[in-house]
Protein backbone atom coordinates (compact mmCIF):
# COMPACT_ATOMS: atom_id res chain seq x y z
CA UNK A 1 0.00 0.00 0.00
CA UNK A 2 1.53 3.36 -0.75
CA UNK A 3 2.03 6.09 1.53
CA UNK A 4 -0.66 8.32 -0.82
CA UNK A 5 -3.33 5.23 0.04
CA UNK A 6 -2.07 5.98 3.75
CA UNK A 7 -3.04 9.18 3.60
CA UNK A 8 -6.52 8.90 1.32
CA UNK A 9 -7.88 6.46 4.36
CA UNK A 10 -7.28 8.78 7.43
CA UNK A 11 -8.37 11.64 5.15
CA UNK A 12 -11.53 10.37 4.36
CA UNK A 13 -12.15 9.43 8.16
CA UNK A 14 -11.69 12.97 9.19
CA UNK A 15 -13.80 15.57 9.93
CA UNK A 16 -13.17 18.99 8.53
CA UNK A 17 -14.24 21.62 11.37
CA UNK A 18 -11.69 24.02 12.94
CA UNK A 19 -11.31 23.92 16.77
CA UNK A 20 -14.79 24.76 18.37
CA UNK A 21 -15.57 24.09 22.01
CA UNK A 22 -18.15 21.63 22.63
CA UNK A 23 -21.69 22.86 23.96
CA UNK A 24 -23.31 20.15 26.52
CA UNK A 25 -25.32 22.21 28.72
CA UNK A 26 -27.30 24.28 25.96
CA UNK A 27 -31.43 23.48 26.62
CA UNK A 28 -32.23 25.18 23.61
CA UNK A 29 -33.84 28.52 22.58
CA UNK A 30 -37.61 26.87 20.97
CA UNK A 31 -39.60 24.60 20.51
CA UNK A 32 -37.91 23.27 17.24
CA UNK A 33 -34.09 23.34 18.88
CA UNK A 34 -35.65 21.40 22.02
CA UNK A 35 -36.69 19.02 19.45
CA UNK A 36 -33.11 18.53 17.69
CA UNK A 37 -31.19 18.31 21.25
CA UNK A 38 -33.71 15.49 22.04
CA UNK A 39 -33.14 13.73 18.67
CA UNK A 40 -29.76 14.03 19.31
CA UNK A 41 -29.97 13.17 22.90
CA UNK A 42 -31.37 9.75 22.01
CA UNK A 43 -28.63 8.95 19.25
CA UNK A 44 -26.31 9.33 21.92
CA UNK A 45 -28.14 7.26 24.58
CA UNK A 46 -27.61 4.57 21.73
CA UNK A 47 -24.19 5.80 20.75
CA UNK A 48 -22.84 4.09 24.41
CA UNK A 49 -24.79 1.10 24.49
CA UNK A 50 -22.42 -0.71 22.24
CA UNK A 51 -19.10 -0.58 23.68
CA UNK A 52 -15.74 -2.77 24.67
CA UNK A 53 -15.09 -3.13 20.54
CA UNK A 54 -12.73 -5.65 18.64
CA UNK A 55 -13.65 -5.81 15.13
CA UNK A 56 -11.54 -7.16 11.83
CA UNK A 57 -12.44 -6.18 8.37
CA UNK A 58 -11.62 -4.95 4.68
CA UNK A 59 -10.59 -1.34 3.62
CA UNK A 60 -11.42 -0.32 0.33
CA UNK A 61 -9.76 2.95 -1.19
CA UNK A 62 -10.42 4.76 -4.55
CA UNK A 63 -8.40 7.79 -5.49
CA UNK A 64 -7.31 9.84 -8.50
CA UNK A 65 -3.89 8.37 -10.26
CA UNK A 66 -4.97 4.80 -10.51
CA UNK A 67 -5.05 4.24 -6.51
CA UNK A 68 -7.16 0.78 -6.17
CA UNK A 69 -6.22 -0.82 -3.32
CA UNK A 70 -7.58 -2.99 -0.08
CA UNK A 71 -5.84 -4.22 3.02
CA UNK A 72 -7.22 -5.53 6.18
CA UNK A 73 -7.94 -3.83 9.50
CA UNK A 74 -7.70 -4.73 13.02
CA UNK A 75 -10.41 -2.20 15.01
CA UNK A 76 -9.88 -2.31 19.25
CA UNK A 77 -12.41 0.33 21.03
CA UNK A 78 -13.56 1.33 24.42
CA UNK A 79 -15.08 4.51 23.28
CA UNK A 80 -14.74 6.70 26.45
CA UNK A 81 -11.00 6.63 26.07
CA UNK A 82 -9.20 4.33 23.40
CA UNK A 83 -9.18 3.51 19.99
CA UNK A 84 -6.73 1.38 18.89
CA UNK A 85 -6.10 0.15 14.77
CA UNK A 86 -3.93 -1.71 12.59
CA UNK A 87 -3.36 -1.77 8.80
CA UNK A 88 -2.20 -4.70 7.17
CA UNK A 89 -1.57 -4.83 2.98
CA UNK A 90 -1.40 -7.69 1.22
CA UNK A 91 0.79 -10.62 2.30
CA UNK A 92 0.74 -9.42 5.52
CA UNK A 93 2.70 -6.28 5.22
CA UNK A 94 2.63 -3.83 7.90
CA UNK A 95 0.96 -0.43 7.10
CA UNK A 96 0.47 1.03 10.42
CA UNK A 97 -0.41 0.96 14.25
CA UNK A 98 -1.99 3.32 16.11
CA UNK A 99 -3.32 4.40 19.94
CA UNK A 100 -5.58 7.26 20.75
CA UNK A 101 -6.61 8.09 24.09
CA UNK A 102 -7.91 11.26 25.14
CA UNK A 103 -4.73 11.87 26.83
CA UNK A 104 -2.52 10.51 24.57
CA UNK A 105 -1.32 9.18 21.24
CA UNK A 106 0.97 6.64 19.68
CA UNK A 107 1.01 6.40 16.02
CA UNK A 108 3.90 4.21 13.80
CA UNK A 109 3.93 4.31 10.07
CA UNK A 110 5.93 1.06 9.17
CA UNK A 111 5.85 1.81 5.54
CA UNK A 112 8.11 4.68 6.23
CA UNK A 113 9.91 3.78 9.61
CA UNK A 114 8.93 6.50 11.78
CA UNK A 115 7.10 6.93 15.06
CA UNK A 116 5.23 9.90 17.08
CA UNK A 117 4.02 9.67 20.32
CA UNK A 118 2.67 13.04 21.73
CA UNK A 119 -0.76 14.53 23.89
CA UNK A 120 -4.02 13.69 21.95
CA UNK A 121 -5.74 17.36 21.41
CA UNK A 122 -7.14 18.74 18.12
CA UNK A 123 -3.84 20.01 16.74
CA UNK A 124 -2.00 16.87 17.15
CA UNK A 125 -5.01 14.65 15.41
CA UNK A 126 -5.19 16.96 12.68
CA UNK A 127 -1.43 16.85 12.01
CA UNK A 128 -1.43 12.94 12.15
CA UNK A 129 -4.08 13.31 9.86
CA UNK A 130 -3.54 15.52 7.75
CA UNK A 131 -7.46 16.81 8.33
CA UNK A 132 -8.77 19.41 11.40
CA UNK A 133 -10.82 16.59 13.40
CA UNK A 134 -11.77 15.67 16.89
CA UNK A 135 -11.09 12.70 19.05
CA UNK A 136 -14.99 11.41 18.79
CA UNK A 137 -14.81 12.00 14.85
CA UNK A 138 -12.44 9.21 14.81
CA UNK A 139 -14.36 6.85 16.95
CA UNK A 140 -17.62 7.25 14.82
CA UNK A 141 -16.03 6.22 11.79
CA UNK A 142 -13.71 3.34 13.04
CA UNK A 143 -16.74 2.16 15.32
CA UNK A 144 -19.60 2.48 12.34
CA UNK A 145 -21.65 4.12 15.04
CA UNK A 146 -22.39 7.88 15.54
CA UNK A 147 -22.44 10.16 18.44
CA UNK A 148 -23.71 13.90 17.99
CA UNK A 149 -21.76 16.65 19.00
CA UNK A 150 -22.79 20.48 19.36
CA UNK A 151 -20.39 23.18 19.27
CA UNK A 152 -21.22 25.93 21.23
CA UNK A 153 -21.59 28.68 17.82
CA UNK A 154 -23.89 26.27 16.22
CA UNK A 155 -27.10 27.36 15.04
CA UNK A 156 -29.37 24.35 14.82
CA UNK A 157 -31.86 23.78 12.04
CA UNK A 158 -34.35 20.49 11.71
CA UNK A 159 -35.59 19.25 8.06
CA UNK A 160 -37.89 16.40 7.52
CA UNK A 161 -37.87 13.50 4.67
CA UNK A 162 -40.25 11.17 5.07
CA UNK A 163 -39.13 8.80 7.60
CA UNK A 164 -35.98 10.75 8.47
CA UNK A 165 -35.10 13.67 10.59
CA UNK A 166 -32.42 15.65 8.96
CA UNK A 167 -30.12 17.49 12.43
CA UNK A 168 -28.23 20.17 10.77
CA UNK A 169 -25.51 22.27 12.49
CA UNK A 170 -23.96 25.37 11.05
CA UNK A 171 -20.60 26.05 12.64
CA UNK A 172 -18.91 29.61 11.80
CA UNK A 173 -14.60 29.02 12.38
CA UNK A 174 -12.76 31.97 13.58
CA UNK A 175 -12.05 32.55 9.98
CA UNK A 176 -15.87 33.30 8.85
CA UNK A 177 -15.96 29.55 7.25
CA UNK A 178 -19.32 28.12 7.83
CA UNK A 179 -19.45 23.81 7.59
CA UNK A 180 -22.99 22.28 8.37
CA UNK A 181 -23.18 18.91 9.38
CA UNK A 182 -26.12 17.08 8.67
CA UNK A 183 -27.20 14.12 10.25
CA UNK A 184 -29.66 11.56 8.62
CA UNK A 185 -31.83 9.90 11.77
CA UNK A 186 -34.60 7.33 11.27
CA UNK A 187 -37.81 8.70 13.26
CA UNK A 188 -38.47 5.23 14.26
CA UNK A 189 -34.82 3.62 15.27
CA UNK A 190 -32.50 6.97 15.64
CA UNK A 191 -30.02 4.80 13.16
CA UNK A 192 -27.89 7.52 11.68
CA UNK A 193 -27.64 6.28 8.16
CA UNK A 194 -25.70 9.57 6.75
CA UNK A 195 -22.94 12.25 8.15
CA UNK A 196 -22.75 15.07 5.22
CA UNK A 197 -19.96 18.18 5.31
CA UNK A 198 -21.39 20.77 3.79
CA UNK A 199 -20.59 24.37 2.70
CA UNK A 200 -22.38 27.23 3.21
CA UNK A 201 -24.29 26.82 0.00
CA UNK A 202 -25.33 23.56 1.05
CA UNK A 203 -22.65 21.65 -1.63
CA UNK A 204 -21.44 18.34 -0.05
CA UNK A 205 -17.66 18.46 0.47
CA UNK A 206 -17.65 14.89 2.04
CA UNK A 207 -19.63 12.45 3.47
CA UNK A 208 -19.74 9.36 5.34
CA UNK A 209 -22.54 6.86 5.30
CA UNK A 210 -23.36 4.15 7.39
CA UNK A 211 -24.87 0.79 6.32
CA UNK A 212 -25.33 -2.95 6.63
CA UNK A 213 -26.97 -2.05 10.56
CA UNK A 214 -26.75 -4.58 13.09
CA UNK A 215 -29.14 -4.39 16.17
CA UNK A 216 -27.23 -4.80 19.54
CA UNK A 217 -29.61 -4.69 22.32
CA UNK A 218 -31.16 -0.96 22.10
CA UNK A 219 -28.52 0.17 20.45
CA UNK A 220 -26.72 -0.29 16.73
CA UNK A 221 -23.75 -0.23 14.77
CA UNK A 222 -22.87 -0.23 11.01
CA UNK A 223 -21.33 -3.21 9.20
CA UNK A 224 -20.28 -0.94 6.25
CA UNK A 225 -19.11 2.80 6.46
CA UNK A 226 -18.69 4.30 2.91
CA UNK A 227 -16.66 8.16 2.99
CA UNK A 228 -16.55 9.63 -0.27
CA UNK A 229 -14.75 13.62 -0.84
CA UNK A 230 -16.24 13.87 -4.81
CA UNK A 231 -14.52 16.78 -5.38
CA UNK A 232 -11.05 15.00 -5.18
CA UNK A 233 -12.61 11.98 -6.13
CA UNK A 234 -11.16 9.95 -2.76
CA UNK A 235 -13.42 6.93 -1.79
CA UNK A 236 -13.19 4.22 0.76
CA UNK A 237 -15.08 1.70 1.77
CA UNK A 238 -15.06 -0.36 5.36
CA UNK A 239 -16.32 -3.84 5.57
CA UNK A 240 -16.65 -4.85 8.89
CA UNK A 241 -16.34 -8.78 9.20
CA UNK A 242 -16.25 -9.67 12.94
CA UNK A 243 -17.56 -7.52 15.31
CA UNK A 244 -18.04 -8.37 18.96
CA UNK A 245 -18.89 -6.30 21.71
CA UNK A 246 -18.29 -6.01 25.26
CA UNK A 247 -14.96 -7.82 25.38
CA UNK A 248 -13.09 -7.96 28.49
CA UNK A 249 -8.94 -7.20 28.59
CA UNK A 250 -8.56 -4.93 24.91
CA UNK A 251 -4.92 -4.36 24.50
CA UNK A 252 -4.04 -0.84 23.00
CA UNK A 253 -0.25 -1.33 23.11
CA UNK A 254 1.77 -0.45 19.94
CA UNK A 255 4.98 -1.85 19.94
CA UNK A 256 7.56 0.31 18.47
CA UNK A 257 10.86 -1.14 16.89
CA UNK A 258 13.88 0.34 18.10
CA UNK A 259 15.19 0.93 14.47
CA UNK A 260 12.70 3.67 13.45
CA UNK A 261 12.54 7.26 13.87
CA UNK A 262 10.96 8.21 17.29
CA UNK A 263 9.62 11.76 17.14
CA UNK A 264 7.66 12.92 20.58
CA UNK A 265 5.03 15.89 20.04
CA UNK A 266 5.17 18.15 23.60
CA UNK A 267 2.45 19.97 22.72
Amino acid sequence: MKKLSLAVFLFLFSVSLSAQEIDEAYSGANDTENKILDIMKEVNRKYELTDNILSEGEVKIKAPGGVDESASIEIRAKKKNDLWFKIDGPLGVDVATAYFGRTNFTYLNSLNDYSITGPTNFANISAVTRMRAYYDDLMNAFTGTVKIVKFKNDALELQELGGTNVLIFKTTDDKGIVIQRKYYVDKTTYVVSKVEFCNIAGQVQSSISFSNIVNNGDGWYAKTVDASNPKKGEYVKLIIEKFHTNQPNLSFYVNIPSGVKKKVWKN
